[in-house]
């Protein structure tokens, strides 16, 4: 580490508690006082690097103190009174609690009234913001498009099983409905909006309370288990940015949402293979058959919502007295999908069909698959 060429006091008690530093090659870091010990004339600091974004998420009271500075490169550093730093030390996994600001403690509101040389240049209100774990806004072009794809797909998953079907065809509201419209000065930020009010507002609420430091993360991520497609989405969207170690900060209105790829690889985990891999969707898709086998029950749908084709199988324990399903035929399914993990970042579905039935009578055009 690099003692601070600069440090501003942020929270003051009796002495400065915790500090704003600026190193030497430019970034940001925070010192947090520990308790002294008796008789001792050392002073003892956990020093952690931040970064840029992260430093925007404190300050937008979107992310905790602990959840900044909690992490491999945090250390211990003790100094007399105005002395250099004379002692680094790897901070105890056994106590590692005692070393850190409580947890869901907050950067004080006055903190930028007090100091408003700390404030970040302000932006557009409405923009999602990358940044990879060396704390650089650049991005590799392809990680890009995993991550906005990821991204879009959670968001498609919660607006689907949380907003009824008739609600969705009433106001026209459908899924990829989100668009990037430019990008954000200032930083890697692309700025997004949905014709549809609150679609990606409540998406973002819903990724903060399923990965931030809420008490009712748990609830939260056990609700999930009544919505099957949001958790598979969550889990790659989490996979995603633990692979390509990259940060997200969503600034939409007044909704505040930061995912640390750290605290993704502990949602990731928590999910689980064991929690996703199978599931039955207890909702119906509303579909057209575009090409069929009979002899073996499967073929390909489109799914007219998500505009989405899907191989599917027929089950065999619904075989008998059910008619043929008619190539060109629009119905109504309810599926069962089953999840593998084959180390990818996306987990791969299969469709098994639990009830099929027609929404009208339709006219057969083929009943040969593709």
């Amino acid at each position: 580490m690099r003692p601070p060429t600069k440090t501003i006091p942020l929270v003051t008690l009796d002495e400065p508690v915790l500090l704003h530093g600026v190193e030497e090659n430019g970034r940001r870091s925070l010192w947090a006082k520990l308790r002294d010990r008796p008789g001792d004339e050392w002073r003892r600091w956990t020093w952690a690097p931040i970064t840029d974004l992260e430093w925007l998420a404190l300050v937008e009271q979107a992310v905790t103190i602990r959840e900044v500075m909690d992490k491999d490169e945090a250390r211990v550093v003790e100094q007399r009174d105005g002395s250099p730093i004379e002692a680094v030390e790897l901070i105890p996994e056994r106590t590692r609690d005692e070393y850190f600001p409580r947890s869901g403690a907050k950067l004080p509101l006055f903190v930028l009234d007090e100091n408003p040389a700390l404030r970040p240049p302000i932006d557009h209100a409405t923009a999602i913001h990358f940044e990879n774990g060396a704390g650089h806004h650049r991005l590799k072009l392809r990680d890009l498009g995993a991550l906005a794809t990821a991204l879009s797909n959670f968001m498609d998953a919660h607006l689907f099983e949380t907003v009824s079907m008739v609600e969705r065809r009433e106001k026209g509201m459908k899924t990829g409905s989100v668009d990037a419209i430019a990008t954000a000065p200032g930083s890697f930020a692309v700025v997004v909006q949905c014709a549809h009010a609150g679609v990606i507002e409540r998406a973002l609420e819903a990724l903060r309370s399923l990965t931030g430091h809420t008490d009712d993360r748990e609830q939260a991520l056990s609700d999930l288990r009544q919505r099957p497609l949001t958790r598979i989405k969550l889990a790659t969207l989490m996979r995603t940015m633990t692979a390509r170690r990259v940060s997200m900060y969503a600034r939409v209105d007044s909704t505040r949402t930061f995912v640390s790829f750290r605290r993704a690889g502990k949602v990731r985990e928590h999910l689980g293979v064991a929690h996703i891999r199978d599931s039955s969707e207890p909702y119906p898709r509303l579909v057209d058959v575009l090409s069929w086998d009979l002899l073996n029950a499967k073929g390909v749908v489109l799914d007219i919502e998500q505009d989405e084709r899907i191989a599917v199988t027929h089950s065999l324990a619904i075989q008998q007295g059910v008619d043929p399903v008619l190539v060109g035929g629009r119905y109504f399914v309810n599926l069962n999908v089953s999840w593998s993990d084959d180390g990818s970042e996306e987990l791969r579905p299969t469709y098994q069909v639990a009830r099929m039935q027609p929404e009208t009578a339709p006219s057969p055009v083929s009943t040969e698959a593709e």
